[in-house]
């Protein structure tokens, strides 16, 4: 039978935050899981922190290092070793709240290929309640919130590279647009996610390709709504930058 959840823990030059993380997910006194951790930087100290860490004793443990395109290159290659039926991404220096897991486990639903996400703590602010494909435009969903059915991955296919630090927004879009991928809210804060990370420098290409996401995968309706909404957000800052004495 296989476990319930893979972990997946992406990580570059990252053994200050690792321990934190690892011990996060440790704590949880669950079982029913493994973890493996994808190390873009191939570091002997980021091994051996990992060997010390308290996940081997169930040996459910596992050190990839090897080179790789990104973090979400890392990603698609863990799914490739990934045996869970949900998929969990986290990454160094964020932390799984207590008893995270098992709050999760008794709210999924029986089939594989549904998204399954809840809410993450940044700062002091919960983010982000409930989606749905017009919130979906504008915001994403937190992928340390959210839970995949391995079967999704079958159904739509891996992250996507052309999108350096916003490949899982894109990937959101995929399954809000698919009538195959049941999506559920649960009331549940599973994470307390550190700020600063790799989104939080802006994806040049995702931001050119945004409104085309938006109109492939969320449909005419939403992207039009979404269109409408920067075509006047602009014009108002246009005005404003144009008024005497700004």
């Amino acid at each position: 039978m296989p476990l319930l959840f893979s972990v997946i823990l992406p990580v570059l030059h990252a053994d200050g935050k690792l321990g934190e993380t690892l011990d996060s997910v440790a704590s949880q006194a669950f079982e029913d899981l493994e973890v493996l951790v994808m190390d873009g930087g191939a570091s002997p100290s980021t091994e051996r922190l990992v060997q010390r860490s308290s996940l081997n004793e169930g040996g459910g443990l596992r050190y990839v290092g090897k080179p790789d395109q990104g973090i979400y290159d890392a990603m698609n290659e863990a799914l490739d070793l990934a045996s869970g039926r949900y998929i969990y991404f986290i990454g160094a220096g964020d932390t799984l709240r207590p008893h995270a897991l098992a709050a999760v486990r008794d709210q999924l639903p029986t089939n594989d290929s549904s998204l399954v996400y809840g809410n993450v703590m940044r700062g002091a602010q919960i983010y982000d309640g409930p989606f749905d494909a017009w919130r979906l435009c504008h915001r994403n969903i937190c992928h340390q919130a959210a839970f995949y059915g391995r079967d999704i991955f079958q159904l739509l296919g891996r992250f996507s590279l052309s999108y350096p630090a916003c490949a899982d927004w894109e990937f959101n879009m995929r399954c809000y647009g698919d009538s195959r991928i049941p999506k559920r809210y649960i009331e549940t804060v599973v994470a307390d996610f550190e700020q600063g990370g790799l989104s939080s420098h802006g994806d040049p290409a995702f931001n050119r390709d945004h409104g085309r996401l938006i109109r492939r995968h969320l449909g005419l309706l939403p992207f039009l709504k979404w269109a409408m909404g920067v075509t006047k957000t602009r014009v108002i800052a246009r005005l404003r930058h144009e008024l005497p004495g700004k």
